[in-house]
């Protein structure tokens, strides 16, 4: 074998073996920058705390998994609702992913646990108060988006 070939053949091997040891420690890297992005997100449009466990990024199909989701928020007047899950999948295209697309998704929850403690004199109905929260959260939800929930509880206490 000649030199040149030596040469290129231990920095292919050498190379090879770079990128062996450091994909998995850039994908986990990637996965815990992106976990804390969705906190931070998801705590602003809630309102209050949101903690993901762990986050596991699929790339074919494009799918999030999202362990052990925890969201709690506080009213003014002491209301107060919060919400369990082990495992939160979503499944989406991926420019819909990039937010190129608007296309459905499929969210899957595992073990989901709802709790909702209401203040004196508040309702569940929808709109009580003038607003049209629930109706106009369901119209930005894209056409063919699918929800399932394994093994849910919902907790309502009327004060």
């Amino acid at each position: 074998m000649t030199r040149g070939r030596w040469t290129a053949l231990s920095l292919t091997v050498v190379a090879v073996a770079a990128a062996v040891a450091g994909f998995p420690r850039a994908k986990r890297w990637g996965e815990e920058a992106l976990r804390r992005s969705i906190e931070r997100r998801a705590s602003a449009i809630l309102g209050g705390p949101v903690r993901v466990g762990s986050l596991h990024v699929e790339l074919f199909p494009a799918t999030l998994h999202l362990g052990a989701v925890d969201a709690s928020r506080r009213g003014n007047r002491g209301s107060e609702a919060t919400g369990t899950a082990d495992e939160l999948s979503l499944r989406a295209g991926p420019l819909t992913f990039l937010r190129a697309n608007r296309g459905p998704f499929t969210m899957k929850l595992k073990r989901p646990h709802v709790h909702v403690r209401l203040a004196a004199g508040r309702s569940l109905a929808a709109g009580s108060d003038g607003s049209t929260g629930a109706a106009t959260t369901l119209t930005m939800v894209p056409a063919g988006s699918t929800l399932e929930v394994l093994d849910g509880v919902v907790e309502v206490d009327l004060a």
